[in-house]
């Protein structure tokens, strides 16, 4: 008699081996179809990408007014008088935007309350403190023409804006300090009422308060939230008495083009070019005609972009800065 487990249709027997078979099978077959499927998606999101990128760059066919625009290596290819109603162009060559006091500056010089001092500072009977009163609140040790790039002008920011930027340096006893022998690595000195500032071809700035450089200095690290930052600045100093000249580039690739999209934006609204108009000269005009225009990403990131710079503009500078 053959056994009971085998009676009934076929495929229907009770035996708990045929079961966990007729189990394992069916698990196998559906973990087959979800990695086809899984592949297959990402194959798909693999030519769309490429499609993109053959279709559009973003800095490609830029059919708007180059004047007062940053190109794609945040070099100045054209500025706009921000202290009147004049045009004014600086065609000469200009390095490349790359350091924080770079990019603080594009925006501080963007900012009218401080080209109004500026106008206000160049005049005829005003005192050196008197001026260095005025620039306190922007953040600035000397006057600095806002008409000027950066890389144009030498800005000099004052030690308690930029710690990552300036170091301060006062005399101390000479067994454990030493004189400070520049020679080749200066590139400006300026006096103020608060001492002697030097600035170095990287970018880094020196701040001497008793002004004499013929005795022993030694560095000023205040113990502060920001002890790390004046460590350091420190350091930069002895790399570049050592002789390293680089700029001071501590931003990354995504920090930079983050800004240099952010002053493109700020300009172009400034030009009274509508977010659609914005968002084509950043992105490209693909990116600005895909979808529905209201409920595009592309379009919220133009708004956060010059949002964005209009707040550094107004202040927010200061942040750049305080995180060199």
């Amino acid at each position: 008699m053959r056994p009971a487990v085998a009676a009934g249709k076929r495929g229907e027997g009770k035996d708990p081996c045929c079961v966990e078979n007729r189990a394992k099978a069916a698990i196998g077959r559906s973990g087959a179809h979800l990695v086809r499927r899984c592949r297959d998606a990402q194959w798909r999101w693999a030519r769309h990408r490429m499609a993109r990128r053959r279709k559009s760059s973003h800095y490609r066919d830029l059919e708007l007014d180059p004047s007062n625009l940053l190109s794609c290596d945040g070099r100045m290819t054209a500025l706009r008088h921000t202290l009147g109603d004049g045009a004014y162009r600086y065609d000469a060559p200009l390095k490349p935007i790359v350091t924080r006091s770079d990019f603080a500056w594009e925006f501080l010089r963007r900012n009218p309350g401080y080209g109004q001092v500026a106008r206000e500072s160049r005049g005829a009977g005003r005192s050196t403190q008197s001026v260095e009163e005025a620039l306190r609140p922007w953040g600035l040790q000397f006057l600095a023409d806002p008409t000027l790039p950066a890389g144009a002008v030498d800005v000099f920011w004052r030690p308690d804006v930029a710690p990552g930027l300036v170091v301060r340096l006062e005399q101390a006893q000479a067994e454990w300090a030493s004189r400070l022998r520049l020679g080749a690595n200066l590139a400006l000195q300026r006096r103020a009422s608060n001492g002697l500032h030097l600035l170095l071809p990287s970018g880094l700035q020196i701040h001497v308060p008793n002004g004499d450089l013929s005795t022993p200095l030694a560095a000023i690290l205040p113990i502060s939230g920001v002890f790390s930052v004046h460590l350091r600045s420190a350091h930069r100093l002895q790399r570049a008495l050592a002789g390293d000249h680089r700029p001071l580039d501590d931003l990354t690739g995504q920090q930079r083009k983050r800004l240099i999209q952010t002053l493109r934006a700020l300009d172009l609204a400034a030009d009274q070019r509508n977010y659609r108009e914005i968002a084509a000269a950043l992105f490209g005009q693909d990116a600005a005609e895909r979808g529905d225009w209201r409920t595009c990403s592309v379009r919220d990131t133009v708004i956060r972009l010059v949002r964005s710079g209009r707040a550094l503009v107004a202040g927010g500078y200061r942040r750049i800065l305080a995180g060199a």
